[in-house]
C-alpha cells in the first residue's frame, strides 16, 4: 500500500510514462518512439531532395500545360468564333428587309407551312410566290395577305422539290432530284400534272423564257429544250461534264448553264449553238441570275460570285464572300444583286456600278433560295423550313 504522502517516482520508473507525461496531441505509438532512444534527426540533408522535386514538377507542368493548351484552343477559337458571328448579328438586327429607298433594314416577316427545307423560290405573273420543299411540296403565296399560311399547296413528289418555274400563262413546272421527269400543273389549283419525260437522271433547275421555251437542267450533266406549247421537246444540250445546277436566260437573248464541273456555257437558244465555255470559278457553281447590260452572275462553292459578260464571255468583275459558298442569287429592279450563303446571310450589292457592298443581314440557317417579288420584298428560303420575306 502506498501512502499518500509518497512520490509516484517508483510507479514511472516501473510501469512507463504515465498519461501525464504524453504530448497532449500525440498517439501512444509516437510517443514510444519519442522515448525511444533514437534521435530525432537522423542528420540527413533533404535540401537537395526538395531541388529535385521542384525541377522536375517545373519539368513536367510545361510540356503537359502546352498539350492541354494545343487541345483547348481550337475549341476556343470556335467558341470565339461564333460568339463574334452572334455579336453581328445582334449589331445588325439579326435579319430584316431592305429598304431601297431609306437605304435600311427592317425585321422580316415569316412564312410557316413546310416542314422541310425550302429549296427552290419563284415569282409567278400575277405575283404570287411560289416555294419549292423537301417535304415534296410546292406552296403558293399571296404576298399582299396579311396571314402567313400558303394559298395553296401542290403535292408533287414523294420527296424533295429542286426546281420551280412559272410560265406567262400561270403554268407550274416543277422538278425532282429524284425524278427523271418534269411535272407541268395548268394551274396552281389542279390536282394531277402531265408529264415531260426525257432526262435519265433527276431534276435540279427549271427556266422559262419570253419564247415560250422551257430549259430543264439535270445531273445527267444535259439541258432538254421544251416547247411549252406542244409541250414536246425540242433539242439537248450538251458539253457539260458533270450535273448540272442552274440555268438562266440572259438579258441578250442567250441560255447560260452553270454545273459541278466549275464552268459556266453560253448557248443560243434559236439553235441551241454553243457560244462561249466560262472558266475561273474553282468549285461548283450553284447558282445563277442575269444581271444589267447582258450581265449574268454565278455563285460557287469557292466562296466568290463572278459576274460575266454573255456578248463576248469575259469576266467583269469578281465578288468575294470571306467563309461561305454562295448558295443562291436573285435581282431587283432596281438594279442590286442579293447572294444568298451558308451561314444564312444574305448580302446586297451595287450591280449597276462597281458591284460594291451595301448591307448585309443574317438569318437563323442557311440562305438555299432567293427570289425578288414584284414590289421589291426579298424573298429567302432558308433551312430552317421557314421563308423570309424581307
Amino acid at each position: 500500500v502506498i501512502g499518500m504522502s509518497e512520490q509516484p517516482t517508483s510507479i514511472t520508473s516501473t510501469l512507463g510514462p504515465t498519461h501525464t507525461d504524453r504530448h497532449p496531441f500525440q498517439p501512444p505509438a509516437v510517443v514510444a518512439e519519442l522515448d525511444a532512444d533514437v534521435p530525432l534527426d537522423s542528420g540527413e540533408d533533404r535540401t537537395l531532395w526538395l531541388a529535385a522535386e521542384l525541377l522536375i514538377m517545373i519539368l513536367l507542368r510545361v510540356p503537359i500545360e502546352a498539350l492541354w493548351d494545343g487541345a483547348c484552343s481550337p475549341c476556343r477559337r470556335w467558341h470565339q468564333l461564333t460568339q463574334s458571328i452572334e455579336v453581328q448579328r445582334r449589331k445588325r438586327g439579326g435579319g430584316g428587309r431592305w429598304d431601297a429607298y431609306a437605304n435600311r433594314w427592317i425585321q422580316p416577316r415569316t412564312l410557316v407551312g413546310h416542314v422541310g427545307p425550302v429549296r427552290t423560290l419563284a415569282v409567278g405573273p400575277n405575283g404570287m410566290v411560289y416555294s419549292g420543299s423537301d417535304d415534296g411540296t410546292v406552296k403558293v403565296w399571296a404576298l399582299g395577305d396579311s396571314a402567313s399560311t400558303p394559298v395553296h399547296t401542290l403535292h408533287c413528289f414523294p420527296s424533295q422539290v429542286s426546281a420551280v418555274a412559272i410560265g406567262h400563262d400561270g403554268t407550274v413546272y416543277t422538278g425532282s432530284q429524284q425524278f427523271t421527269h418534269v411535272q407541268v400543273w395548268s394551274s396552281p389549283t389542279a390536282e394531277h400534272p402531265r408529264r415531260l419525260v426525257g432526262h435519265t437522271l433527276g431534276i435540279t433547275s427549271l427556266c422559262v423564257d419570253t419564247d415560250s421555251k422551257l430549259y430543264s437542267g439535270s445531273v445527267d450533266s444535259t439541258v432538254r429544250v421544251w416547247s411549252t406549247t406542244a409541250e414536246s421537246h425540242c433539242w439537248t444540250l450538251e458539253g457539260h461534264s458533270r450535273a448540272i445546277r442552274a440555268v438562266v436566260v440572259a438579258g441578250n437573248d442567250r441560255v447560260v448553264s452553270a454545273s459541278d464541273d466549275r464552268t459556266l456555257r453560253v448557248w443560243s437558244p434559236e439553235d441551241g449553238a454553243l457560244l462561249f465555255v466560262l472558266h475561273g470559278h474553282t468549285g461548283s457553281v450553284c447558282s445563277l441570275v442575269a444581271g444589267p447590260n447582258n450581265t449574268v452572275y454565278s455563285g460557287s462553292f469557292d466562296k466568290t460570285v463572278s459576274v460575266w459578260s454573255t456578248e463576248d464571255g469575259s469576266r467583269v468583275r469578281r465578288l468575294r464572300h470571306r467563309t461561305n459558298p454562295v448558295l443562291a442569287l436573285a435581282s431587283g429592279t432596281d438594279h442590286r444583286v442579293y447572294t444568298g450563303v451558308w451561314d444564312g446571310g444574305v448580302s446586297v450589292w451595287a450591280g449597276s456600278t462597281d458591284g460594291s457592298h451595301l448591307h448585309t443581314a443574317y438569318g437563323r440557317s442557311a440562305a438555299l433560295s432567293l427570289a425578288v417579288a414584284q414590289d421589291g420584298r426579298v424573298l429567302c428560303g432558308s433551312a430552317d423550313h421557314a421563308i423570309r420575306v424581307w
